[in-house]
């Protein structure tokens, strides 16, 4: 029993920063989600990002063919669109 009464069992202080480290995370994790809700729902902050953060939006016309064609540097032709080069309508 001389271990326990010597002071080997006690933290060093190394150990007591992980634990603090440890602990600090933890309440992030558990209370990350509570926070965001609470200041992230806010109908404020909902409208601005509804304002400025808008998603890209294609005219139904638009063929997916044709991004692919112009992104890897080929000639583009609609295929979809009355009246387009290429089309037989």
């Amino acid at each position: 029993m001389p271990v326990f009464d010597s002071g080997m069992s006690k933290p060093g202080p190394y150990r007591k920063l992980q634990q603090k480290i440890l602990f600090a995370y933890a309440m992030t994790m558990f209370m990350m989600p509570s926070l965001m809700v609470y200041f992230g729902a806010s109908s404020e902050m909902l409208n601005f990002f509804r304002e400025y953060y808008k998603p890209i939006e294609f005219p139904p016309q638009a063929d997916p063919t044709i991004v692919k064609d112009v992104f890897h540097g080929r000639k583009a032709i609609a295929k979809g669109i009355p009246g387009a080069a290429g089309d037989s309508f």
